[in-house]
């Protein structure tokens, strides 16, 4: 077994940060990145990956409360509270909007005002007011030429404010509540709002009257119109299509509605009926007895056929693109979801790809187990009487699991017989029931070979049972707190023990004895968790410090501070040991281990000059670290790659005499050899081999010889036919002239000369040309 590549240094990743916090947003123009209110900043967060690109800080405690970007997202205009750069409102602005042309930013608030601002000077030029109650929605028209602003209020109406005369066009009157979403036609001349008393109203924009209205029986906070030439007209079209009702697109007009139920609904405003409606909702839906709301609440649809963006309530962006099935049939598929706000992380899991099922545990009397894959209830344990605050699944067989709860008890459930095609989720039973603890059970473990269980409570004991009965082994007792994590070692009889005294024990399970104490945390330690193969581990707590220990030496390896508050939960990576921690701060940070991913991703990208200039800072005490992390990748076949070529960029950059002088450089060095030489070896051999791929092609002909070659094969091979020819008539005068004294043995010579004439002959053989510039060691 190689030696075990002990971890020393890792790297924060900040991966889910919060960065939305409700309402306000704004979208760049082609769609790459969000402008994002977050309680007192603004962040801004990059479309593919949720990462922030970057922070600005509002210095205000009432946060921001309306965003618009300029067309060609140069610039982000923001209103925070009751403090503003540009003064004119008495109250909060609640609304804002910027003109096609850049040059106008529109703001509506709380005092029922609409005020137009020159961008460039910063200047109030249009003074609007009429509204009655607070103005919600602002939108100028798209056409530069119209110069016609449109405001949406509480009061139930719409007003129609003409830039050039500086009055009000006209009022429309015909919704019965707060007014949510506007939206113009592309022609121009039609106008769609929707409001909270569930319809959709169109205006002719021409002279300013109602044409019609389609009611959609949800609260509506999202409207947008479809353009012609997109993969969702195209996909409109088709439901038209497909309904038997052949109509003139051009008198038609496609919208998008989202509300209250969490659904993406798509209309055609002529024939006012529904083309399309998605069979669930992909968000959290309000029911009959909660007050609060749920669902959607607003929708933008993406430039360049990005396909349609839908905000939840719960601060979740939803990205849906088109999908086209069999016989040309289109779907709204959901494709990528960012959380853009999270509460208190208290637990999570990496799930790999043999993890199929998932149990939660949400402070309830039971436990469902849902398929992963298609997040379907399959199987739902029911007979705790409190809430259950732990569980843990089977490591080896992989077809049971263990349920802890606040009624002390723990319970074996089997997942045999359970179903993906059933209609509804089975009932698991429990095998084996045992009263564990005098208190909560917070937390579970099961053994790698599936024969243990281990409990950890609040009254300050472990215990560790049999399966699958639940017989008791032995009850660990030292924890002078409640205990809130237990985990087995993945390579020896013990078990390690996280408690709120701020201590982490090791403890054996043969006899119960503490093997080890780790001291170090300033506050509870909340979770531990092994590392490489057992030798280590790496623990955190409510300090929001998080801390990687070895075994062996019971040193603290080293200690991170990335989190503001308790740190709940801690996840390992099976493959790649790279961990994860989420706490009260709601952020989740990855850990990658630092080093080989940085010289592994300038391996990937031919980053020599990167790497020689990070060695060349290196003086003669520190070039010895490297040495010793090249020793230990030099031991592993998947990273001596890495390894070597690290080792290249050093003796380029440090001649021999001062490498010899580097302290300790005889003893890695002798670590560094003899694995060179085994990695030089196995690697000549693939080489070689590679040649017999193309013998076998060149004696197939399938590939041509290069000339030079060919020529040099001729001339080699017409001159071992000269010289066999000339030993065959040598051979033969030498027979002719013994024959008369050999009469005895005529049968012997014969064969000898046959044998020679065949020797010849496979001398004559072209030899293989070896190409050694492929030769990349």
């Amino acid at each position: 077994m190689s030696s075990l590549h002990i971890k020393k240094n890792y790297r924060c990743v900040p991966s889910l940060q919060q960065f939305y916090s409700g309402v306000p947003f704004a979208v760049s123009s082609d769609g790459s990145f969000i402008a994002c209110s977050n309680g007192d900043a603004i962040k801004i967060v990059d479309s593919p990956n949720a990462s922030i690109k970057a922070s600005i800080e509002v210095d205000i405690d009432a946060g921001v409360t309306a965003l618009a970007l300029s067309p060609d997202d140069k610039f982000l205009f923001s209103a925070a509270g009751h403090s503003r750069l540009i003064r004119g409102h008495d109250g909060p602005v609640m609304a804002m909007a910027c003109h096609a042309s850049g040059g106008l930013l529109a703001t509506a608030g709380a005092d029922r005002k609409v005020l137009v601002w020159d961008v460039d000077g910063g200047f109030c030029t249009h003074y609007f007011k009429g509204h009655k109650d607070v103005v919600t929605t602002l939108m100028f028209h798209p056409d530069t030429n119209k110069n016609l602003l449109f405001s949406g209020s509480a009061d139930a109406t719409v007003r129609v404010w003409d830039l050039l005369a500086k009055k009000c066009f006209a009022t429309l009157e015909r919704h019965f509540s707060s007014l949510t979403s506007m939206a113009v036609s592309e022609d121009g001349w039609t106008l769609l709002t929707a409001g909270r008393d569930k319809v959709v109203n169109l205006w002719d924009l021409h002279d300013h009257v109602f044409k019609m209205t389609i009611p959609t029986y949800e609260v509506l906070e999202g409207l947008c119109v479809v353009k012609s030439g997109t993969e969702l007209a195209s996909f409109l079209g088709s439901c038209n299509l497909q309904s038997g009702k052949r109509r003139d697109r051009s008198s038609s007009i496609y919208f998008i509605t989202v509300g209250e139920r969490g659904v993406v609904r798509m209309w055609d405003s002529e024939r006012a009926v529904c083309l399309y409606e998605q069979k669930s909702s992909d968000v959290t839906v309000s029911s009959d007895t909660d007050d609060s709301p749920r669902g959607f609440t607003a929708a933008v649809i993406l430039p360049l056929d990005q396909g349609l963006l839908c905000v939840t309530v719960d601060h979740q962006f939803l990205f849906y693109s088109l999908v086209v099935h069999l016989e040309e049939k289109f779907e709204l598929m959901l494709c990528k979801r960012l959380v853009g706000y999270n509460e208190e992380i208290l637990d999570m899991r990496f799930l790999g790809e043999e993890e199929k099922f998932l149990a939660v545990a949400a402070n309830l009397e039971q436990v469902r187990l849902w398929n992963s894959e298609s997040i379907n209830c399959i199987g739902v344990g029911m007979g705790h009487m409190g809430g259950v605050g732990a569980v843990a699944f089977s490591k080896k067989w992989k077809n049971f699991f263990v349920s802890g709860s606040s009624d002390r008890t723990i319970k074996v459930r089997s997942t045999d017989g359970i179903s993906d095609d059933a209609d509804q989720p089975i009932n698991l039973k429990a095998k084996a029931v045992v009263a564990a603890h005098d208190k909560d059970i917070n937390s579970l473990a099961i053994a790698p070979n599936d024969t243990l269980v281990c409990s950890g409570s609040q009254d300050r004991t472990a215990c560790v049972w049999r399966l699958p009965d639940l017989v008791s082994v032995v009850v660990l007792k030292g924890h002078k707190r409640g205990i809130w994590s237990v985990e087995f070692s993945p390579v020896d009889q013990c078990v390690i023990i996280a408690s709120g005294d701020k201590t982490i024990k090791m403890w054996a399970i043969a006899n119960g004895s503490c093997l080890k104490t780790f001291e170090g945390h300033t506050s509870s330690v909340l979770r531990a968790s092994f590392l490489t193969r057992g030798t280590q581990f790496v623990s955190c707590g409510a300090d929001g410090l998080v801390k990687l220990w070895t075994v062996k030496t019971n040193e603290c390896i080293a200690t991170y501070d990335q989190h503001e508050d308790k740190v709940w939960a801690l996840a390992i990576g099976r493959k790649t040991e790279m961990f994860a921690t989420g706490g009260g701060d709601a952020v989740v940070n990855l850990w990658p281990h630092k080093l080989f991913e940085s010289f592994a991703e300038l391996c990937r990208k031919d980053g020599s000059n990167q790497i020689e200039t990070a060695l060349r800072v290196l003086g003669k005490e520190e070039i010895h670290l490297p040495f010793e992390y090249i020793r230990e990748w030099n031991t592993k076949p998947k990273f001596c790659h890495v390894a070597q070529y690290v080792l290249f960029g050093v003796f380029n950059i440090f001649p021999p005499t001062e490498i010899l002088e580097i302290r300790g450089i005889g003893e890695l060095l002798e670590g560094l050899i003899p694995y060179s030489q085994r990695h030089f070896s196995r690697i000549d051999r693939l080489v070689r081999s590679t040649f017999l791929l193309d013998y076998t092609l060149h004696g197939m002909s399938v590939i041509e010889p290069d000339t030079n070659a060919t020529e040099m094969n001729d001339a080699d091979n017409k001159l071992l036919v000269e010289k066999g020819d000339q030993e065959q008539e040598l051979t033969s005068e030498m027979l002719k002239e013994k024959a008369p004294s050999k009469k005895r043995k005529p049968n012997k010579s014969k064969d000898t000369s046959r044998k020679k004439v065949k020797g010849a002959a496979y001398t004559s053989l072209a030899p293989i040309p070896l190409k050694f510039d492929r030769l990349w060691m």
